[in-house]
């Protein structure tokens, strides 16, 4: 009998983010609201808080998407891109 094999760890690869973040954002439409998640790995800049980067996430999201400008935040999580 041959014993199982190990299971390898690598580096995460080039371009996959040091972290990976999920934004949920509401905003009003009509008489109802609009509800999405947003989510993707992301490198933050050097020295920058979890707060810096919400609030640059908010910012493009609605730069791209307008009818997220002045979304209310659902949810917001950041953590490393490791397991």
């Amino acid at each position: 009998m041959t014993a199982p094999a190990q299971p390898t760890t690598t580096a995460p690869a080039a371009g996959t983010g040091t972290h990976h973040f999920v934004l949920t954002l509401q905003a009003p439409a009509g008489d109802g609201f609009l509800m999405h998640t947003f989510t993707g790995p992301i490198t933050p800049p050097a020295g920058w808080t979890r707060s810096e980067l919400l609030t640059e996430l908010r910012d493009q999201i609605a730069d791209n998407h307008p009818d997220y400008q002045g979304a209310h935040i659902v949810f917001w999580s950041l953590e490393p891109n490791t397991l």
